[in-house]
């Protein structure tokens, strides 16, 4: 992949078996300028013409892609472990990207100062075993927390929640901050945030 982005620059849509263990692997893929990854089918027939579809879809949109404004990322971990407490969030920005916006977090949340003075939620598409792996590498390669929105909490400044795309927030300013809980969408175009 670094060849062909040095080369040849395209854009690729990575196969991924997406274990437990490929899974750092394959989002080191997006940082180095993969548009996309899709999963690998499982060996069952049964759902053939689902996955059938969002390649289609990954591919369309991996072809809209224009790759000279892509640019490989150099992130790093992080070197020092962070206090587990963070001051309370008067402010809260929210971010959404769609099924591919893997990268568009990867360009950005990295890169944020770990200071700064507000709670971030972010809400993307994507599948549940992606999910989790997803929030611990951001954490691991960001200067600020990244963690899954729990349920209920008051969010903290410094601190990215990421959120399925199921769900519903409530978010309620109080004198202590921002509170914020979540139950999961019961209509499919409802709203996701109240």
């Amino acid at each position: 992949l670094k060849h062909i982005m040095v080369q040849f620059p395209l854009p690729v849509i990575m196969l991924s078996a997406f274990t437990t263990e490929g899974a750092d692997t394959t989002f080191d893929c997006l940082t180095l300028g993969a548009v996309d990854f899709i999963c690998k089918p499982g060996s069952s027939r049964k759902n053939i013409e689902k996955e059938i579809t969002i390649l289609a879809e990954k591919i369309l949109g991996a072809a809209g892609v224009n790759i000279r404004t892509s640019k490989r990322m150099r992130i790093k971990k992080k070197k020092s472990a962070r206090a587990k407490r963070h001051e309370p969030a008067e402010r809260v920005i929210l971010m959404g990207a769609g099924s591919s916006g893997y990268g568009a977090y990867l360009r950005i949340l990295p890169y944020l100062s770990k200071k700064i003075p507000c709670a971030i939620i972010a809400v993307q598409y994507m599948e549940n075993k992606i999910f989790q792996p997803f929030c611990n590498y951001l954490d691991l390669y960001s200067r600020i927390s990244v963690k899954a929105f729990e349920n209920e909490e008051m969010l903290e400044q410094g601190v990215c929640y990421f959120v399925k795309q199921d769900a519903r927030l409530s978010l309620e300013e109080t004198s202590l901050g921002v509170y914020c809980s979540l139950e999961h969408k019961k209509e499919k175009n409802q709203s996701i945030i109240n």
